[in-house]
């Protein structure tokens, strides 16, 4: 018996403050506020165009409802345009990744669901999967990667791919060690994001055509990395809200689009429009989205950092104690970290400690040689102990 429009539907298990809601409630949620159990933005259908889809997707949780006695065309009784602030803009979308929604990606299964509506699903090869940051997809810098064995879009067109990736490591510097799309050597025409040894992102459209972006990926940090081509000569790369451009021209095939299998790290979406996006446009997906993909804590396994000044920088009300750090060539361990700003800005992590013992005296190995002692003991107690 209601004549209207509603936009969202958001089931929460918590009494939600007022200022909670009033926080949000203009703008799409990302799916990883705490408590929420079932979200249905309504986004499945085109916008006062014929619609099919009778499944109401709950974008959360497995709650999905049935749209009943709707003429799903014209607008009204139809998906129709809503108030509420997109998170990530629709028009000319046509793939859409997203590891945290169980709808593009449930935890298992070699395919990825395009949620865009135009079945470009990607194949997922050896990626593990983890429920950090809502879902992602974890990759070796050896055999994982994510393919579609037709690019949705070829040639000279206009195109944005954009993606959010957290990179730990590359294990391979050459020119399609990245993000490749095209044949099996770019001889052979190709449009490509590839990073050096000094993680510096270069782009290329077309055999050797390469061009240095002066744009980094940050290591153990999440990067927003868009890519857009106007039609006519003109790429732009664009990380976490900053552009360069450059003049190559491409003359890409059609056979492949590849996330290659030589990074170490994380991937959590990709979008990939048939316009090439202005920086604007990306700056706003970059602003809406970057809570979603907070700095590493240092708290869990999971979420180690790559130092205690990074997480003290992040976190500036850090405190001391122990913290999980991804050591170079060792992996995540737990450090003991002083991050009270008395102690020249904060940000320490322990290296080894010593007691009134002679283990450190001048002579010992533990000063010139990759060796550890008592590792484990992470306090500050009387004690001897050296750390990876």
């Amino acid at each position: 018996f209601f004549k209207g429009k509603i936009a969202e539907v958001r089931v929460w298990n918590k009494e939600r403050t007022q200022a909670e809601i009033q926080a949000n409630m203009n703008i799409e949620l990302t799916g990883e506020e705490s408590g929420l159990v079932s979200y249905f933005p309504f986004r499945q259908g085109n916008p006062n165009q014929i619609n099919t889809l009778t499944t109401l997707y709950d974008e959360v949780g497995n709650y999905h409802g049935t749209i009943t006695n709707f003429s799903l065309a014209g607008n009204t009784s139809n998906y129709t345009y809503g108030r509420v602030e997109a998170r990530i803009p629709k028009n000319n979308l046509i793939a859409y990744l997203d590891a945290g929604l169980t709808r593009s990606y449930n935890g298992s299964g070699t395919s990825i669901t395009d949620l865009s509506g135009n079945s470009n699903n990607f194949t997922v090869n050896a990626p593990a999967y983890s429920t950090n940051f809502g879902g992602i997809l974890n990759f070796n810098g050896s055999s994982s990667t994510l393919s579609l064995a037709t690019a949705p879009i070829s040639g000279t067109n206009k195109r944005t791919i954009a993606l959010w990736v957290l990179p730990r490591s590359i294990s391979y510097y050459n020119v399609d060690n990245f993000l490749y799309a095209g044949s099996t050597s770019n001889n052979g025409g190709a449009f490509g994001l590839w990073v050096n040894s000094n993680n510096m992102l270069y782009f290329w459209g077309h055999n050797a055509d390469f061009s240095n972006s002066n744009l980094y990926l940050k290591m153990n940090e999440w990067n927003f990395i868009a890519i857009t081509y106007n039609g006519n000569g003109k790429l732009t790369l664009h990380v976490n809200g900053v552009s360069n451009t450059a003049n190559v021209t491409l003359n890409t095939v059609s056979t492949s689009l590849m996330l290659k299998q030589y990074m170490n790290g994380s991937f959590a979406e990709m979008l990939i429009y048939d316009r090439d996006l202005s920086p604007s446009d990306l700056a706003y997906i970059y602003n809406q989205n970057k809570d979603k993909f907070p700095p590493p804590d240092g708290l869990t396994q999971n979420t180690a950092a790559i130092s205690a000044q990074a997480i003290k920088a992040a976190y500036p009300a850090a405190t001391d104690g122990v913290y999980w750090i991804d050591l170079p060539t060792v992996g995540p361990k737990q450090v003991y970290c002083l991050m009270d700003s008395k102690y020249d800005g904060g940000g320490w992590m322990m290296a080894m400690k010593s007691s009134q013992s002679t283990t450190f005296n001048y002579a010992a190995d533990y000063w010139s040689t990759a060796n550890t002692l008592n590792a484990t003991d992470l306090t500050r107690n009387n004690g001897d102990a050296k750390y990876d």
